[in-house]
Parts: structure tokens; sequence; C-alpha cells
């Protein structure tokens, strides 16, 4: 049986009360780092309300996060297009080809107060403001938790937690007392540096011991998470030729990839091939469109959720070979190299801080890439890049020898860490 603290229970308590009150904002807001039970609490609060699965409608921004909130027993969460949008199709005429071309729009649907009686988002640092409004319409009240020791949204403001009243838990649950990874997030959020050593989840390795036991390491971890682009194609590569075996430039049955741009029009039972969103490849590629501008097809599954499949993705080779900066070229619309055919892939084996977040792994490598741009985003970084895994983490810090910024050039977050 949970126990809850005492700090979780004045929430709990607080949250109830706010629900049944007519004078009360149609937000409650609370953040919880790692390992004071955020979900838990969310589940207490809903049964504190009164209310059944059936009058709730639990949301996240990413696919990836929704996936996480079914992990942790909210069964019909999906992500907020899905629950908020329905997609109209309309055909219009490309002057420049006097060809007719499908066109989709999202139109705002809402959620019915006459079936649901709750919102609960989770990961609520990462929603956009530009949904704010769309989510506040139907006049339901909105219960939203996150942790805000971790990163801001992308090219916005975020929606919740930054502004309007916000509670806080700050105690570790007893089922959490003792995780070298709750204990080492925490030292880390005081601003200390992790001092190479075996803390049990959690082994700390300098750069050069990590780089002699490169092999055996990544062969028996799930995935890599650094801080930069570069390093991060540097290291799909090689993880995926020289310590894999892998060959080709294809991805192939098995193989670990990325999505990397939205596409709120696929949907698989409530959960959209969103950015972020990482996966095994469950098919070996198509190719029988390859010379109809280099589309190939496959079948992906996410690792969170390994019971939907998206079949039949049509994927944008060139997109795939391309570089870093060549690739947010060629998602950005108004840039000469933007290609709107074909979903956007990346190999997975390593991805960045930013694209972690709102999933969970069970055992990988974290490496600690100093930024320039302050203090307080290496500490955010490196709390999150920690806290996205469950069971185990190799942390890997620079010799101390170099423990200076290891970036000559000024980043930006925009640009460098997503």
């Amino acid at each position: 049986m949970i126990q809850l603290t005492d700090e979780q229970q004045n929430l709990i308590n607080t949250a109830v009360k706010w629900y049944f009150s007519a004078e009360s904002g149609q937000v409650f807001q609370y953040s919880a780092p790692a390992g004071a039970g955020k979900s838990t609490v969310m589940h207490a609060i809903i049964e504190g309300i009164g209310l059944d699965d059936s009058e709730v409608a639990p949301m996240a921004y990413t696919g990836a996060a929704a996936i996480v909130m079914r992990i942790n027993g909210f069964s019909n969460a999906c992500t907020i297009h899905s629950w908020l949008y329905t997609l109209e199709e309309s055909s219009v005429l490309d002057e420049s080809t006097n060809k007719f071309k499908k066109k989709h729009k999202f139109v705002y649907r809402g959620i019915s107060p006459a079936i649901y009686r709750l919102i609960c988002i989770d990961e609520a640092s990462m929603v956009p403001n530009h949904m704010l409004q769309d989510i506040l319409r139907s006049g339901i009240k909105v219960l939203v938790c996150g942790d805000l020791n971790q990163l801001p949204p992308v090219n916005d403001n975020p929606a919740f937690l930054y502004n309007g009243e916000v509670h806080y838990l700050s105690k570790i649950m007893r089922q959490a007392e003792g995780s070298a990874i709750v204990e080492l997030s925490r030292k880390i959020l005081n601003g200390m540096d992790l001092i190479p050593g075996d803390y049990g989840e959690v082994v700390v390795l300098t750069q050069s011991d990590f780089n002699k036991y490169m092999n055996q390491i990544i062969s028996s971890n799930d995935i890599v998470i650094c801080g930069l682009n570069s390093t991060r194609d540097n290291l799909n590569n090689l993880i995926r030729t020289e310590i894999l075996g892998k060959h080709g430039t294809l991805p192939k049955l098995g193989e670990k990839i990325i999505c990397r741009k939205n596409n709120w029009t696929i949907d698989v039972d409530g959960i959209n091939l969103a950015n972020g969103l990482c996966g095994t490849v469950k098919s070996n590629p198509d190719i029988s469109n390859f010379n109809k501008g280099g589309i190939f097809e496959i079948d992906f599954t996410p690792d969170l959720f390994p019971y939907i499949t998206f079949s039949n993705i049509k994927c944008d080779y060139k997109y795939l070979m391309a570089d870093s900066k060549t690739r947010r070229e060629m998602k950005t619309f108004n840039s000469p190299l933007y290609r709107p055919n074909g979903e956007k892939f990346e190999f997975g084996y390593c991805i960045t801080t930013h694209l972690s977040q709102g999933s969970q792994y069970k055992r990988g490598v974290y490496l600690q890439e100093f930024m320039m741009g302050g203090r307080d985003i290496n500490i955010h970084l490196n709390y999150t890049g920690l806290t996205r895994f469950r069971e185990f983490c190799v942390f890997v810090v620079p010799d101390r020898r170099v423990y200076v910024p290891i970036v000559k050039h000024v980043v930006t977050l925009n640009k460098e860490f997503v």
C-alpha cells in the first residue's frame, strides 16, 4: 500500500477543496521533483473528488508523455491534440502546378462538460502557451502537474506552472527513499558536481573511463542521452556501424529511430506521431516509391507502448541522411530546403536531453556536456537527463582537467539543444 507524506495529503486536500469551491479558479497547478510522487498525488486527488475514470480527460503535450501517463495508470491518456481537435481535409488549387492538393486543418472540437468533469495534464511545463485558451474553452476544471526543474517549451512560453498560484511538493516518498537516481538528482539541483563512483542505480564515470568501455556500456543499455546535436549525430553513426555492426543507410527491422516532426494527422489509439517519440522499426523498409522523392515505408512501434504500431509510415530519406543543421532547414517552412514530403525520422540510439523530456527509459547513458548559456541551463539539463531513467543510469562527467565548457561557440537553446 502506498504511504502518502503529510505534504502530499495536504496538497490533495487543498486540490479537492479547490474542485468543489465555486470561487476557486479553473486551474490547479502543482510541481514535484523526481521521487515526490506527482502521479500518485494526481490519482489521489481524482479519488478524493469522487470521479470515475470515464469522467476524467488525461492528456499530455507529446505522445511520449501521454504513453507514460498510461503506464502510470491513466488508461485513456492521449495527446492534447487528440482530445481537443478534429481534422478537416480540403482540396486547394496549387497555382504553380494547376493541380489540386490536399490540405489538412485542425478544428477545435473541445471536450464536453456533460461527459468530462476534470481535465488532467501531466508534464505541464512542456505545454506551449498558444494552446492555453483552447484547453480552457470548455470551462472544465483543469488539474496540471509537472516538474519545474525540467526544461521549458521550445519556441514558445509555457502555458502552465510559470504563472499563477503553484503548489509544490518537495518530500521524497518512502518508496523512493534510497534511490540513487533521486538522491543524485537532488545534488544536481543544489549545484553539486557528481563525483565518479558506484552509487547503486547510478554509476558515475569520467569521460576517459567511459571511452575505455564504451562498447560494453552502450551494448548493455537502452539509449544514450546527450546535450548537443553534433554529439548525437556522431554517436548515432558510431553506435550503429561500429558497435552494433549495422550497415546500409536505411533503418532495418529492429533498429531504433525517433520521430522528429509532429504529424497530428497520424493517430493510433489516441497517440500521435509526434516529435520526440522513440521507437523500433517493425518491418524492413519498402522502397517501392524510392525514386519518387526518396520515400521509403516502415512500420514503427513506440518503445514505451509496444502494443500499438504505426503502419506504412512514409519516411523522407534525404532528411534521414542530412546533418543536424540541414535537417533543421528541411523542417522550416520558409527555408529553401523545406521538404513537406515524408515523415521526418532519425536514428534513435542517441538523442538529446530536450528530446528525451516526457519519456522514460529503464536504463541508459547520460553524457554531461557543459553548455554556454548559464549555470541554470546546465543544472536543468543534467537533472532532466538523469531523471529520464527508472532503473539504472551511467552518468558520464567530463574529466577534471576539462571541467570547463567544452563548447567554444555560443549556442542557443532552440537550435543546439533540440
